[in-house]
């Protein structure tokens, strides 16, 4: 199916929320602060795993008329992104009493959100933190906002831009260390790129950034050897990540050329036959979950969610 960038203009927000009961409204009466998400859906192109709701945009550096209809796809969707936040607003303020919903993290995913306009990130965002007309409620100092990222899609110059309208975490889609094993998964970066990427976010966000990196297992070519180095890599970046998401390779068959589905199927067992030896390996770094993190190392908790799609 062609992809049509005004299709995705209808996926708007996921709320780590309850819904009232036969109501649209977003309830603003629940008993602890609660996480927004919010879908930028901009990639260079699609991974060959990859079955998100996104748009592939290319490299919009070479042609005016590519970068022309990536500006005016990315108007349309933050006005539509804006036109949801009102329409929240509206709903909770129907009632008799003005009612707002209090946030305790804001993440913006995707999708590849660095690959959006500076301008479009501060809009959405000063927008959720507009104490007047926003229809939440967050509390600066200890609210998580989050900005996914991929390696070799910002400078620095937009990093100092993303920390200065709000945004206090990094998560930075690093997937593999191995060039060879990013060139097969179909990503645009390489290896050179998460270190320049590394140097860049710890000189905008000092020595000890909260940042978090994902990777993937299961994939063609990775070898035991190999998925372990690839974790001792990860555990001894510098600056260290606060936070390590390791995801089991996922084969979605809309998503997957036919002999690159019947390969991974074979990674597939290899990371079934590696779970308890990188508890081993590496246990010391990881607590128990999907996610295996060591954000305590560093101050910081994993507290899980339940994610409902509007």
């Amino acid at each position: 199916m062609k992809e049509d960038p005004r299709f995705w203009c209808g996926f708007l927000f996921l709320l780590v929320t309850r819904i009232v009961p036969g109501s649209t409204a977003f309830s603003a009466s629940q008993q602890a602060p609660i996480g927004l998400y919010v879908h930028i859906p901009y990639c260079r192109q699609r991974c060959r795993y990859c079955d998100f709701a996104i748009v592939p945009i290319g490299d919009t550096t070479g042609s005016s008329d590519r970068l022309s209809g990536f500006q005016n796809m990315d108007h349309m969707y933050k006005d539509a992104l804006l036109s949801e936040l009102n329409l929240i607003a509206e709903k909770n303020n129907s009632g008799p009493l003005e009612t707002k919903v209090s946030l305790c993290s804001i993440y913006f995913g995707g999708g590849t959100p660095s690959l959006a306009p500076v301008e479009s990130l501060r809009q959405i965002l000063s927008t959720i933190l507009d104490p007047d007309t926003s229809p939440f409620t967050v509390n600066a100092d200890d609210c998580e906002i989050t900005i996914e990222v991929d390696p070799g899609t910002f400078s620095r110059e937009k990093l100092l831009a993303i920390r200065e309208m709000g945004f206090n975490r990094i998560s930075l889609g690093v997937q593999s260390f191995d060039d060879n094993i990013l060139e097969s998964l179909g990503r645009y970066h390489r290896s050179s790129d998460v270190k320049e990427s590394l140097a860049m976010i710890s000189e905008v966000f000092g020595p000890r950034p909260n940042y978090s990196i994902d990777l993937i297992s299961g994939l063609p070519g990775l070898s035991l050897a190999k998925w372990i180095e690839t974790l001792e890599i990860a555990v001894n970046l510098e600056p260290k990540p606060a936070h390590l998401s390791v995801y089991d390779l996922q084969i979605e068959s809309v998503s997957f050329r036919r002999t690159w589905q019947f390969s991974s199927v074979a990674g597939h067992r290899l990371w079934k036959m590696v779970q308890c030896r990188n508890q081993l390996h590496c246990g010391r770094f990881y607590s128990t979950g999907i996610a295996f993190s060591f954000d305590q190392r560093h101050g910081f908790t994993s507290t899980p969610a339940f994610t409902i799609a509007r």
